[in-house]
């Protein structure tokens, strides 16, 4: 079995940057062969202020606020990747919402899919993922 890797450097070293700072964990979640999760903390202010309240006006909600997302669209799409969009209903304090998360690809050399996810997250799961340090 060949297994094809690329490294993918961004031509902007801020850009760059920005995505290391905002990786939740030094580890990755990896869902079969080809689906790899990236945590990241720096989330919407909407979904931050969902989590921290459990108040919601929307029933959708984007992983990265607007412009830090078409930032991000651009960049990739200069390099030659695609972004598309999944999304995963969610429930916590009795209110249920869909988060709409980003999916990374290169379709020209690989099945490589990464997502991003915010921190609470897990794909499939209905509930939040929240460690409590005794």
């Amino acid at each position: 079995m060949r297994i094809d890797m690329a490294i993918v450097q961004p031509k902007s070293q801020n850009w760059n940057n920005e995505i290391e700072k905002n990786i939740a964990l030094p580890i990755i979640y990896v869902g079969g062969d080809s689906e790899i999760y990236f945590l990241i903390t720096e989330v919407s202010k909407e979904l931050e202020g969902y989590i921290n309240t459990g108040n919601i006006t929307a029933t959708e909600l984007h992983v990265l606020d607007v412009k830090q997302e078409q930032a991000m669209c651009n960049e990739l799409s200069e390099m030659g990747l695609t972004v598309t969009y999944r999304n995963q209903k969610i429930s916590y304090m009795h209110r249920s919402v869909t988060v709409i998360y980003p999916q990374i690809s290169n379709p020209a050399t690989t099945d490589v899919k990464i997502s991003l996810l915010p921190w609470f997250m897990l794909p499939c799961r209905p509930y939040l993922l929240i460690v409590t340090l005794l």
